[in-house]
């Protein structure tokens, strides 16, 4: 054999497949995979392995071959739907005739977005194995295609279906655009693309597509009587139940997770996901069809039923007398809506839509912290007695550690408890339920007070005992806490609070409780009960405050709460800007709005309180 001839096998065995075992870290994804790998080959072996057979043969073609796919339908639908405007045919069909007509950029938005993912998937399944920089490159490009589809899924539905409500239509492109955005830029992060995060990359992109349930949800209360509505709602359940499914294989490694090695070649979760993928976005581009088929024989009989059934916003001096509130928001009132009319305007305009959003949203960041708290929180913790600034936000950190010990080996000033046992929950997530509860029927009362009197007065009680529950609860992490090892104390602050706030429910009950010129009275009566507070406060800084420097730490969130709570109130009962300059902030701006923003403030920050609460009795119990 001659030189030349060793030298070329000596070469082509330098590029021979490896396994799992003898792969770089950075290659290493699926362990149930456990041979076929190309690893580290030049750009020239790496390219023409895309005619050759590895593990990742399948999942190049089955995107490439998807993305030509995709590039067919859409050569052969930009020939066909120009020809047809509103039902007639255009003798000279070009860009200007294209625009003019019903507008196409969603569909073909949504025809970019799929062909771009599936492009991106098949380069990043071809190219990743030539180096670690390249690999992160293409991983960050295949993330980014992904978040493409996704956000351009959403255009057709969310364009088409409220074609004549633009401010719902602007609002969930927006939402989706700015999810997508936000997804791309987390993908940039370096370790958002190790194996430890892919159920962390699959529950993101799966959150992402399920937000579409919401246009959904919403396009069939408005149109359940058109069929096609109903048509595009089943496509779209489908697609959904397409990507779940791919989402659901692909984060559980199944088949191969079964029988590790069986699959390497041929039917692993990564080749399922990839054809799930392209029937879930095929689905879509059928619904998609049909959205451009309604909108172009039905476009203007649409647009006049949209019109009859939207209702008029009137002015203060039109109003009926129990909803007539605050004589310096002029304008933008919705009075006597139908039920149905009155739900949907939560995606409309009004001088009600700023005050039902800020307390929703509210609720859904309680919501989160709740179900973050529940899954960190029951270990035992350790604690830092004189936290910094920015360690306090570090707290994730040490209520996620099992072992006592880690916080004295840090060089902070600690005392670690030498029980194991965690101190009882309840008092922090009572607290967490309570605010959820104030921010989410306030959020309803906002909503449909305009239905009917009977409906405002049901409404206007709710609102005020979500209020009286969230003060109750919000003592007792600072009741119970902080008189831990003292249980008459304890019990005597958490009764007197909750009988007081429950004699302020049953007064609010009384029809006279609810109208405008008991305004200050109700204020005084929530601000009382928030005040009386001071006491727990003043009797554990007089006890604690040398022994305990966390009993401090506390004290500044609680006045730092109330601070927050003090200012909405008197904005509240002020009326102010609004007062100094009548129907300027009927929209925006107004009194109750930022009193909202105040509530979610102090809500927020006596969370941090609990929290540190929590590291201080888990670490110093009785």
């Amino acid at each position: 054999m001659s030189l030349k001839d060793e030298e070329r096998m000596a070469e082509e065995a330098k590029y021979e497949l490896v396994g799992f075992d003898s792969l770089p870290n950075y290659l290493k994804d699926n362990e149930f995979i456990l041979s076929s790998y190309r690893s580290e080959w030049p750009w020239k072996q790496t390219i023409l392995s895309l005619f050759s057979i590895h593990n990742e043969t399948l999942n190049i073609w089955t995107h490439l071959i998807g993305f030509l796919f995709f590039l067919g339908l859409s050569a052969c639908t930009a020939m066909i739907f120009p020809l047809w405007s509103h039902s007639q045919v255009l003798s000279n069909t070009n860009l200007l005739s294209l625009y003019e007509s019903t507008a196409r950029w969603p569909f073909y938005a949504y025809l970019f977005g799929v062909m771009f993912c599936l492009f991106t998937s098949s380069v990043c399944h071809l190219l990743s194995c030539h180096s670690e920089h390249c690999a992160y490159t293409m991983l960050r490009l295949d993330y980014t295609g992904i978040s493409t589809l996704i956000v351009t899924s959403f255009y057709p539905l969310v364009y088409y279906t409220f074609m004549c409500d633009p401010f719902a239509r602007n609002l969930y492109i927006g939402f989706i655009t700015a999810f997508g955005v936000v997804t791309v830029l987390v993908s940039l992060v370096p370790v958002f693309q190790t194996p430890e995060f892919r159920s962390i990359r699959a529950l993101l992109f799966f959150c992402m597509g399920v937000s579409g349930l919401v246009p959904i949800l919403h396009k069939l209360m408005a149109f359940g009587h058109q069929p096609e509505a109903v048509i595009t709602a089943v496509y779209e359940v489908v697609m959904g139940g397409f990507y779940g499914l791919g989402v659901v294989v692909y984060a559980a490694r199944v088949p191969e997770r079964w029988m590790p090695g069986r699959f390497d070649i041929v039917g692993h979760s990564h080749q399922i996901f990839h054809v799930l993928v392209i029937a879930g976005a095929y689905t879509h581009y059928l619904a998609t069809l049909t959205y451009l088929n309604w909108r172009e024989m039905e476009d203007e009989k649409i647009h006049r039923s949209c019109k009859e059934a939207k209702c008029k916003l009137i002015d203060y001096y039109s109003l009926p007398h129990y909803l007539k509130d605050n004589e310096f928001i002029l304008d933008y009132y919705r009075c006597e809506w139908p039920l149905k009319q009155t739900i949907l305007s939560i995606f409309s305009i009004h001088n009600e839509t700023l005050n039902i959003w800020t307390h929703l949203v509210g609720f859904f960041i309680f919501l989160s912290l709740m179900l973050c708290a529940s899954s960190m929180i029951p270990s035992v913790v350790t604690v830092i007695v004189e936290p910094s600034f920015s360690y306090r936000y570090q707290w994730h950190d040490h209520l996620a550690s099992n072992q006592t010990s880690d916080a004295c080996s840090l060089g902070f000033n600690t005392s670690c408890s030498s029980s194991n046992e965690s101190v009882t929950r309840w008092p922090f997530f009572a607290f967490l339920c309570g605010a959820m509860l104030c921010l989410f029927t306030s959020s309803a009362c906002h909503l449909l007070s305009c239905h009917s009197q009977c409906c405002s007065y049901i409404m206007l009680r709710l609102d005020y005992t979500g209020i009286s529950v969230l003060i109750v609860t919000s003592f007792y992490p600072l009741a119970y806490y902080s008189f831990i090892c003292y249980p008459f104390i304890r019990n005597t602050y958490i009764g007197f609070i909750t009988s007081f706030g429950m004699a302020v429910a049953l007064v609010s009950l009384l029809p006279v409780f609810q109208s405008s010129g008991f305004r200050p009275v109700r204020s005084a009566l929530f601000f009382c009960m928030g005040v009386s507070g001071l006491v727990p406060i003043m009797h554990k800084v007089m006890m604690f405050s040398d022994q305990h420097p966390n009993a401090m730490v506390t004290t500044e969130y609680e006045l730092l709460m109330g601070v927050f709570y003090i200012v909405g109130v008197v904005v509240y009962v002020g009326r102010v800007p609004e007062r100094w300059m009548p129907g300027m902030f009927d929209l925006v701006g107004n009194s109750h709005q930022l009193f909202h923003l105040m509530v979610i403030a102090g809500a927020y920050t006596h969370y941090l309180a609990s929290l540190v609460y929590l590291q201080w009795r888990d670490s110093e119990a009785c």
